[in-house]
């Protein structure tokens, strides 16, 4: 049964050590949920729908990760960044500006509703 649900997680991760990691968590939320089994089905099939969901749980979670780059380069980077004795910027970042200084700046004299209605108008066409 282990076995079956290995292959079956190792088809769609085509990673073995993340295959096992996905059928022991599957084990582990079988064994937790093991109450709830009505017997309906075979205990192969209930673990397969069990690994399906960890499966689907794998896939959402690495499609909102991202990887990071390797260390070393990284360390690199930010090492160039600074003064190697005074560890201060070698060009500190530009200010910041306020933003609603900026927003003073690209409307001057105009109205929030009338910057508003140009948005809509331009974005959609004349207001009714």
């Amino acid at each position: 049964m282990v076995t079956a649900c290995i292959a079956s997680a190792l088809l769609r991760v085509r990673n073995p050590t993340t295959a096992e990691d996905l059928v022991q968590e599957t084990l582990l939320a079988a064994w937790r949920a093991k109450d709830s089994f009505a017997g309906q089905s075979a205990e192969r099939t209930w673990l397969i729908a069990i690994l399906k969901n960890k499966l689907i749980d794998h896939f959402r979670r690495t499609s909102r990760e991202t990887p990071l780059p390797d260390m070393a380069d990284t360390d690199d980077a930010i090492d160039a960044l600074f003064n190697e004795h005074t560890d201060h910027w070698l060009h500190p970042p530009a200010a910041w500006s306020r933003p609603d200084n900026a927003w003073n700046r690209l409307n001057s004299g105009r109205s929030f509703r009338t910057v508003s209605r140009a948005c809509r108008h331009a974005r959609r066409g004349p207001l009714h």
